[in-house]
């Protein structure tokens, strides 16, 4: 199985973001980074008789919460079937042993008239990979016929796009699909404290969590969702309501000349002081 990850992901929640590649969609210029979009799935269904497989609505013609559509007769997703078809968590390329696909992609297909995309997704004999066996557990339709997780969120290069301008918001018409991800952003305090009631270990999900929300790995869902996430996880694990970990504090980086200029204005004001203490000078 092969996974590239992409160079650059786009953020089309952030609003300086959506206004720069606006200009782009108004050229009939596309992007050069990679955009993921979320959809809560409209159904999850086990297919019948093919072990633990999972047929999924991975996307759909419908305007997203960002006011943008993503035509599923527009994507190409035979460069990713071909690579083996990776469906990973959390679209999480770098955070061991998170990383590793939790399952594999056999088929992407249009349904619903070309209006959405299913894709079954096979999560292989279990004890194989533990991970993968948690969220197969959390993904599986109950015995009322819904997962405790539903989402999904496909990751794409736009080739072509255009912006609404009514609308404020992007019309994707053709992309190359790169992978889909099971994220947690619909998970529920509910659902996942009834799957800690029924013996399911979350620990693992809480970890992974922490891992990222300490930034031990390029965020790629918004640190609101993820605090959504890690407060939802935790609750379930321990029944008590937690702080989120504040945000790893970035570097600050200056120039050479930014460093030059802080130390010359730096000394004058020192100088400066001291004449005025030798002479008496208070002001």
């Amino acid at each position: 199985m092969e996974l590239h990850e992409p160079t650059e992901v786009l953020d089309l929640s952030d609003q300086a973001t959506r206004a720069a590649l606006a200009e782009l969609a108004r050229r009939k210029e596309a992007p050069s980074g990679c955009i993921r979009k979320a959809y809560a799935a409209s159904e999850v269904k086990a297919v019948e008789g093919a072990g633990r497989q999972l047929a999924w609505i991975v996307s759909t013609a419908d305007v997203d919460r960002d006011g943008d559509v993503v035509d599923p007769k527009g994507g190409d997703w035979s460069p990713w079937l071909k690579g083996g078809g990776p469906v990973l968590w959390a679209h999480n390329y770098r955070i061991p042993p998170y990383n590793i696909p939790v399952a594999n992609g056999i088929s992407m297909e249009l349904v619903a008239g070309g209006k959405a995309l299913r894709s079954v997704a096979d999560f292989g004999e279990p004890g194989v990979w533990e991970f993968g066996d948690l969220i197969y557990e959390l993904c599986r339709p109950r015995e009322n016929g819904q997962p405790r997780l539903r989402q999904a969120s496909i990751g794409f290069l736009t080739q072509e796009w255009s912006y609404d301008e009514e609308r404020g918001g992007f019309n994707v018409v053709k992309y190359e699909g790169l992978e889909w991800s099971i994220v947690p952003i619909a998970s529920n305090r509910e659902s996942l404290s009834e799957a800690k009631a029924l013996g399911t270990d979350l620990r693992p999900l809480v970890k992974w969590a922490e891992l990222v929300l300490d930034g031990a790995g390029e965020e790629r869902l918004t640190r609101k969702d993820l605090a959504d996430v890690f407060a939802a996880l935790k609750l379930a694990t321990t029944r008590e309501q937690v702080a989120v970990p504040a945000a790893p504090v970035e570097p600050v980086v200056l120039s050479e000349a930014q460093v030059r200029k802080a130390i010359r204005d730096t000394t004058q004001e020192l100088v400066s002081a001291q004449v005025r203490r030798l002479t008496g000078r208070l002001d």
